[in-house]
């Protein structure tokens, strides 16, 4: 468990205002978008790279054309 409470650690400092954690029950990685983010649900992932290319996604949607 402590491996997955450092991953999430890493996830949450790479991500500024987005909260990860690891789900023991579901075991899935988990991610809770910023307040006022577009992104208003949880984004669920098998991997934390998985999760974290889901983030980079959310993210670019903000940037790119369009948005």
């Amino acid at each position: 468990m402590a491996e997955h409470d450092d991953t999430a650690r890493t996830l949450t400092r790479g991500f500024p205002g987005w909260r990860c954690w690891y789900g023991p029950y579901s075991h899935s990685w988990w991610a809770l978008p910023p307040p006022l983010h577009r992104q208003r649900s949880l984004l669920e992932a098998p991997t934390a790279e998985d999760l974290a290319a889901l983030i980079r996604q959310a993210q670019a949607a903000l940037t790119s054309p369009g948005a």
